[in-house]
């Protein structure tokens, strides 16, 4: 009965129709959008493991594929992706927003693909054939990648704007009284969705996250963004696995990159 009962399961297993790959969008190979987006993973999550683990290749290989989300708001055209970086093992989630928002009778369109989030994974989260794999010349990348060392990261006007509406609300939150606070700002133009500040006079790290990268000044008070918050005193981890699911911590090497980016390569501001 029981030899019965497990054929029956696995005849209906073997019925189902495979899961439709979802249709790859050209966007995703675009050379200098592709270039950015390394830059972006050169300066969160690359280390020596990777530079070692390459010297002796060719190519760095890049596996791309366009995804579907598990449900979408009605009349949402928001493209969906992943990058894998299998000689660094970064995973990193895309978003390219395209909706509408009603009360405002406006569009909320981004210009391209932009960093939703990332981490370490040492495997793809689905089989080869689901991907494009990208074999880019190792040379080429290393010296971009050397190039790109002294460029600035600072939001593009618009962001910063917005930016700066919200660490004036962060202000307000804490009871500040007067006195001058000092910010150090840092966003990746064109690919990241998120900006972090460095708020000195606290010790705290900020992250703001959301579809920035827009022009409808009337867009800015409505949009959907999120501010996490990192004491450096208390919330910093040396690794996230201490943190059990929990949002609250940021890894030791996450917030070393972010001081960097922010202190060395980003903008200072001051606020009162």
């Amino acid at each position: 009965m029981k030899n019965r009962l497990l054929a029956l399961f696995l005849s209906l297993i073997a019925s189902l129709p495979a899961a439709a790959k979802v249709p790859f969008d050209p966007a995703l190979k675009e050379p200098e959008w592709m270039l950015q987006t390394l830059l972006y993973t050169y300066y969160w999550y690359l280390d020596d493991a990777f530079f070692a683990a390459t010297a002796d290749h060719k190519f760095v290989e890049v596996w791309v594929r366009s995804t579907e989300p598990a449900a979408r708001d009605a009349g949402d055209k928001s493209g969906f992706a992943e990058i894998w970086v299998p000689d660094a093992k970064v995973l990193l989630a895309l978003k390219k927003a395209d909706y509408f928002v009603p009360e405002l009778n406006l569009p909320v369109q981004s210009k391209g693909y932009r960093v939703r989030s990332g981490g370490y994974e040492f495997s793809p989260p689905a089989p080869a054939a689901e991907w494009e794999i990208l074999q880019l010349p190792r040379d080429g990348v290393i010296r971009s990648l050397k190039e790109a060392r002294r460029q600035v990261h600072v939001p593009v006007p618009a962001t910063q704007r917005i930016v700066m509406d919200m660490l004036r609300e962060e202000m307000r939150k804490a009871g500040v009284d007067g006195t001058p606070q000092r910010f150090f700002i840092a966003g990746r133009p064109g690919v990241a969705a998120d900006v972090w500040v460095f708020w000195e006079n606290r010790r705290v790290l900020l992250q703001i996250c959301g579809d920035m990268d827009i022009t409808q000044p009337e867009l800015a008070a409505h949009l959907p963004l999120l501010v996490r918050q990192y004491n450096l005193a208390s919330n910093v981890a040396a690794s996230l696995i201490e943190a059990e699911g929990s949002n609250s911590l940021i890894s030791r090497d996450r917030a070393s990159r972010v001081l960097f980016l922010c202190i060395a390569r980003g903008e200072e501001i001051v606020l009162a």
